[in-house]
């Protein structure tokens, strides 16, 4: 009997896809910010703006998928601490271009901001551990299909593979959810 379901821990991640929309909300969040200049480019602004671009680019994109790109897009934005937004409008232009064409899939972001990234993956994946067939075993192949529904990014999986525990023996969905959220809380 022939399999018809592709194996998930065989699947490429489509990172040129990703990588061509995320390099087009930075672009995109470079004109929104670029419509005022002179202003001081705050978390808050930044925050509106990656969400109000990120919802005109992804706008027919499913949710798993729009989240993975704006994950992308997050780790490629720039150090734009005390910028006017003009300044972080060409920054963002830049790191759009670099992004593009192939160059660094974080540009110029503080590690620390990864991380965080990564913590609230982990976070988002015990969330769905304890909510979703909570009382139901969780397999090895489980937790790298887990993985792989939480990013597609080679950079982040990685990061997760290495943070969340192997399954060995039994273990409940609820109980690997609550492991997540402790190394999510200590990392």
């Amino acid at each position: 009997m022939e399999r018809t379901e592709p194996d998930p821990t065989a699947v490429p991640p489509p990172t040129q896809h990703a990588r061509s929309y995320s390099a087009q909300i930075l672009t995109f969040t470079a004109r929104i910010l670029g419509v005022d200049p002179d202003q001081p480019t705050t978390d808050a602004v930044l925050r509106r703006a990656v969400d109000l671009a990120g919802d005109i680019v992804l706008h027919q994109m499913p949710v798993t998928a729009r989240r993975e790109v704006v994950k992308a897009a997050e780790l490629a934005l720039p150090d734009l601490a005390d910028a006017p937004r003009g300044e972080a409008a060409l920054r963002l232009r830049t790191a759009a271009r670099s992004l593009a064409t192939g160059g660094a899939d974080r540009y110029g972001r503080p590690a620390g901001q990864g991380q965080q990234l990564v913590r609230q993956m982990l976070t988002e994946m015990a969330d769905r551990l304890e909510t979703v067939r909570p009382d139901e075993p969780i397999t090895t192949i489980g937790r790298q299909a887990l993985i792989q529904a939480t990013t597609m990014a080679p950079q982040l999986t990685g990061a997760l593979q290495d943070l969340a525990p192997e399954i060995t023996g039994s273990v409940v969905r609820r109980e690997y959810g609550a492991q997540l959220r402790e190394i999510a809380g200590a990392s």
